[in-house]
Formats: C-alpha cells, structure tokens, sequence
C-alpha cells in the first residue's frame, strides 16, 4: 500500500472516530439539519462547496504563491486554511462548536497537501460529517 493511500485511510478513521467523540461530549447539530434536506446538505453539498472553495481555492492559490510551504502537516498554508475553515463554521453557527473543526480541517488539509485529490478531501468531509450525524442521531435516543 503507498503512503498516500495509507495517510488518507488513516485520516477517514481518525475523522469518523473524532465525530463520534464529539456527539458523545455534547456536540450537538442544528435541528434544522437533521431532516432529509439537512443530511443531503451535511453529507453531499457542504463538503463539496466548502472543499472546493477553501482547498481547491484557497490552498491551492497560497501554494501557487509559496509552494515551500504547502506540504505536509506543519504546513502553515495547512494550517491557516483549517483555521479559515474553524472560523467559517463558527461565524456561520454563531457558537463557539463551530471552532472544533479545526482538528479535522487540519487533518484533511494535511491529506490533502500531500494527495492533492480533492475527492480524498470531499469524501473525508463527507465522512466526518456523516459520523457527527449518525452518532448524535444515536446518542440522542
């Protein structure tokens, strides 16, 4: 197996198990996207648009610009990027939870720094939002 495929694996099982870490502390999604509408937005839109935009976009014009520093996990581009993701989350929930993207922003952005696939980072965002909302779905019983 290459090292990338190992890192990306690695990375989609430490997201699903940090999501479910999250719903069992008390992390709780927005009603509104428990609904059918909400789980095509968590699982298929959101990650799309915001991978596309903050990686595709973001990252890959700061590496354009500083290719030195935009590989692997120490990466400040990576790093700056997570945290445009934290913030957006937080500024758009309007709560403080929204800063605990930043973990796996951070992970993703490092698979992605080293992959450069945006569909390895589409499918793990898609993946740590579907543990957050199978886990509290199931917690929440």
């Amino acid at each position: 197996m290459n090292a990338r495929l190992r890192l990306n694996l690695w990375v989609a099982v430490t997201l699903g198990v940090g999501a479910s870490a999250c719903a069992a502390a008390g992390v709780r999604l927005p009603t509104a996207l428990t609904g059918a509408w909400g789980v095509l937005l968590l699982i298929v839109v959101s990650p799309i648009l915001e991978e596309w935009l903050l990686r595709a976009g973001l990252h890959d014009a700061l590496a354009r610009r500083w290719p030195e520093r935009s590989r692997g996990w120490t990466s400040p581009i990576t790093l700056a990027v997570a945290a445009a993701f934290a913030l957006a989350h937080a500024a758009v929930q309007w709560h403080w939870q929204g800063l605990l993207t930043l973990a796996p922003a951070w992970l993703i952005g490092w698979a992605y720094s080293e992959s450069r696939s945006l569909g390895w980072a589409i499918s793990h965002h898609a993946l740590a939002n579907a543990a957050l909302l199978a886990s509290g779905l199931w917690l929440s019983r």
